[in-house]
């Protein structure tokens, strides 16, 4: 059986910024896992709407002045 790779974006805050992104994502409606061992968020997501979503995540964090970098995981 073969395993099925679940697709995504992946979120990965700076160092200094992980404590401001992780409070506004924990605030939000988003379903995310968060990934200790290499420090990023997994949003669960089908690939036709990781535009949207990175749209949704980027709006949440504007204004907050801190640098993270959002990759499809596919």
């Amino acid at each position: 059986m073969e395993k099925q790779i679940e697709t995504g974006l992946q979120l990965t805050p700076t160092k200094k910024d992980e404590t401001a992104i992780q409070e506004v994502i924990a605030a939000s409606e988003f379903y995310t896992e968060w990934n200790k061992e290499f420090g990023f968020y997994f949003f669960p997501e089908e690939v036709e709407n990781y535009d949207e979503l990175e749209n949704q995540i980027n709006n949440l964090l504007d204004g907050l002045n801190v640098s993270y970098r959002i990759e499809g995981v596919f």
